[in-house]
């Protein structure tokens, strides 16, 4: 059991490194070409994508196999609507035409993944390895 809580440990801070770096490039990026307006929808889309097909597998991972070895039933119902509003945000910027709008989006579902990870990494992490 030791040695798979390891696993699950290395796997989830190894994921929300990368989830974490690709946020923040995506939104420099963004943010660097704002002022001349170059942001198209084609970038967005490839920058949602990228992060809905990174996303979705870990909180998959997380719901069925992380948050079922939580002894705190409240974190665990917490972190799982967390995990709904972040999906919903993700889906809800695909279906946004307006460039700012996604842009915006895009900034709302870093700062929830920012909090959200860093409550797993705190609260829930810890909790599981005792």
């Amino acid at each position: 059991m030791e040695q798979y809580l390891r696993y699950v440990r290395d796997r989830l801070l190894t994921e929300h490194k990368v989830v974490e770096k690709a946020l923040i490039q995506y939104l420099d990026m963004l943010r660097s070409s704002l002022p001349k307006g170059s942001v198209s929808t084609e970038q967005l889309d490839r920058i949602f994508e990228t992060l809905e097909r990174y996303l979705v597998p870990h909180i998959d991972f997380e719901e069925k196999k992380v948050l079922p070895l939580l002894r705190d039933e409240d974190l665990a119902s917490e972190l799982s609507r967390e995990h709904d509003e972040i999906l919903q945000v993700l889906r809800r910027a695909k279906r946004v035409e307006d460039v700012l709008k996604r842009m915006e989006l895009l900034e709302r579902l870093a700062n929830r993944l920012a909090r959200h990870l860093e409550k797993e990494e705190t609260m829930m992490l810890p909790q599981i390895l005792g």
